[in-house]
């Protein structure tokens, strides 16, 4: 009879684990209910704050390293250190191509000047 009062105060009331689960939870709630949840809280707040900090560090760290990226992608660009001699090049074309048209206007008054071809016929 004492095996059968045992196990049916057992089944009951629970098992040792499960009742020192529930003080535990119990007792978690009570000290969360009490301020402890403030303490967990405010040590987030700081971490966030560390890692908005940490975040902001990085970004201007990406912007940083962009422009050098940049810069160092038109050094090495030939395209874009031969663009002014290719401007050069076509500026100097067209100019001398005024000049060509300005000397045959001169050449021009000039024959005019001295008068018809004086050539002996065949």
């Amino acid at each position: 009879m004492g095996a059968h009062v045992v196990l049916f105060v057992a089944g009951e009331l629970g098992t040792l684990p499960g009742w020192l689960t529930f003080i535990g939870v119990a007792f978690a709630c009570v000290i969360f209910w009490r301020g402890g949840g403030a303490t967990a809280i405010s040590s987030l707040e700081a971490a966030n704050r560390v890692l908005e900090k940490r975040v902001h560090d990085l970004e201007s760290q990406v912007n940083e390293d962009a422009k050098t990226i940049a810069e160092l992608r038109g050094r090495t660009d030939v395209s874009i250190a031969l663009k002014p001699v290719i401007e050069a090049s076509a500026q100097h074309e067209v100019r001398a191509q005024e000049r060509h048209d300005k000397t045959l206007v001169v050449l021009d008054l000039i024959a005019e000047r001295l008068g018809p071809d004086q050539s002996p016929t065949a």
